[in-house]
């Protein structure tokens, strides 16, 4: 635990996480009363948001390449402080333990990979008309990732995979209750776009020898 600790977190992920909290500030206190500012949370949902309407030709983009960069865009905005702290937190978590296997720029290609792959994800199999916001997708590429490893690990010992397999299946119920909170309002789409991107660039993306 100490060692973990003493252990420098990605500059990569830190700068990304810092994005994500300077969007959310702006984004809430436009929100409060009195202050008088734009509504920049509307305005960041317009313009960076993943739509579905856009990418089926239903809706324009509000500028040409916007339904290409909505892509990776969707994942620098947030619904709100607790939900950017908890990308955040698991982001960084995760990428410090990542980042001694693979490095730092790979840790920043994982990142962009799970957030398109858990948009495209979210495209194929939601009908919604909503914006869809989060780098909830990239956290679980990390996870998926992580679980490659546990996986490949555990077989290559020779080692029972339920522990792998346990993992999954909560995932799967967490992921079902929070749906259930609330109330449909959670992008599963991308959360297993995100974890098939990780799972599957663990082979491309080795572990450090030694």
């Amino acid at each position: 635990m100490a060692e973990f600790i003493k252990q420098k977190l990605p500059l990569q992920l830190v700068i990304l996480v810092s994005i994500f909290g300077i969007i959310e500030l702006i984004s809430t206190l436009s929100e409060v009363n009195g202050l008088n500012l734009p509504r920049f949370r509307t305005i960041f949902l317009m313009f960076g948001a993943f739509w579905n309407p856009i990418v089926s030709g239903d809706l324009d983009g509000i500028y040409s390449f916007q339904k290409y960069l909505m892509f990776i865009s969707h994942a620098f905005l947030h619904g709100g402080i607790i939900h950017t702290l908890m990308n955040s937190v698991v982001l960084l978590s995760l990428g410090k333990i990542i980042a001694q296997e693979v490095g730092n720029w790979s840790v920043l290609l994982l990142f962009f990979l799970s957030a398109v792959g858990g948009a495209i994800c979210f495209t194929i199999f939601s009908h919604g008309s909503g914006p869809m916001v989060g780098a909830s997708g990239a956290v679980f590429g990390f996870i998926g990732i992580w679980q490659y490893w546990e996986f490949t690990s555990r077989k290559k010992s020779g080692l029972t995979l339920k522990p792998f397999f346990s993992t999954l299946l909560g995932l799967l119920l967490v992921n079902f209750v929070i749906f259930l909170m609330l109330e449909g309002g959670l992008a599963w789409q991308a959360h297993l776009g995100g974890f098939l991107v990780g799972f599957g660039v663990g082979p491309f993306l080795s572990r450090k020898k030694g």
